[in-house]
């Protein structure tokens, strides 16, 4: 498939290594100075969002406000994480292509306090319900829902993409002026040790450093990008998207 129709962008923070992927329609993109130790395409941009907080998003925001870098169809995945379709990749794309839900004992709100600041997503919520009234009752049914669509990863069309896009930032740039950070990765690390006990003095979860927890925005997207699914499948049908398992090529899970 031509890349005119077609770019998938693997998002990547460190040097790239080959897990062989050839086909030319993925392209590696990165806010870092990294190497590239395989044939794809690299693109480096220098986003307006700190990834060390926005993750992936960084990237997604890149795309989304430089059309010249979209295509008909766009998708993201990750240097270890990719769609397991790999290097044999659809033709046709009659469906949003999301990763395969991942289900759990807890509600979605339960299981983010039990890893995160639930605080954090009732807050996002409340300017969701403000100011993007639409999807609300999306962001209610994913809350009380025991499952979710992980990491961030998607093939769209480019208007969904666009879609996508005016959601996630729509909220997510209004909730980070909300809590003082503005895109500030020093006052991402003090707003987390100001309420450290809900961040990082907890041993529910393995991972409390201050480092991933400053991922903060990600982490919420993740629940924001399964209320958007929900609300596809609402107005769509339950046919109406590709859960797609999704093939981790690290050896040993990578936890930065």
């Amino acid at each position: 498939m031509s890349e005119e129709k077609l770019k998938i962008y693997v998002c990547c923070h460190k040097d790239y290594e080959d897990v062989g992927i050839n086909n030319s329609c993925y392209k590696i993109i990165t806010c870092k100075d990294i190497k590239n130790n395989s044939s794809l395409e690299m693109i480096k941009i220098d986003s307006e969002l700190d990834d060390r907080m926005w993750s992936e998003l960084a990237s997604i925001y890149h795309i989304w406000k430089h059309p010249e870098l979209q295509a008909e169809y766009i998708g993201l995945c990750h240097y270890r994480r990719y769609f397991n379709f790999m290097n044999d990749v659809p033709t046709e794309f009659d469906k949003p292509i999301i990763p395969k839900r991942l289900s759990s004992a807890f509600n979605n709100y339960i299981t983010y306090d039990l890893c995160h600041n639930s605080k954090d997503l009732f807050g996002l919520m409340r300017i969701i319900h403000t100011d993007l009234k639409d999807y609300s009752p999306a962001m209610r049914v994913m809350s009380d829902s025991h499952f979710y669509f992980p990491y961030n990863m998607f093939i769209f069309s480019k208007e969904l993409f666009n879609t996508y896009c005016e959601f996630l930032f729509g909220a997510l740039l209004k909730f980070d002026e909300k809590i003082g950070v503005k895109n500030d990765y020093n006052k991402m690390i003090q707003h987390i040790a100001d309420y450290r006990e809900f961040y990082v003095e907890r041993d529910s979860y393995p991972n409390n450093t201050y480092e991933y927890q400053a991922r903060l925005y990600g982490f919420l997207a993740e629940r924001m990008s399964t209320a958007f699914i929900m609300k596809y499948i609402h107005e769509h049908g339950e046919d109406s998207i590709n859960e797609t398992e999704v093939t981790i090529t690290e050896k040993t899970y990578n936890k930065i």
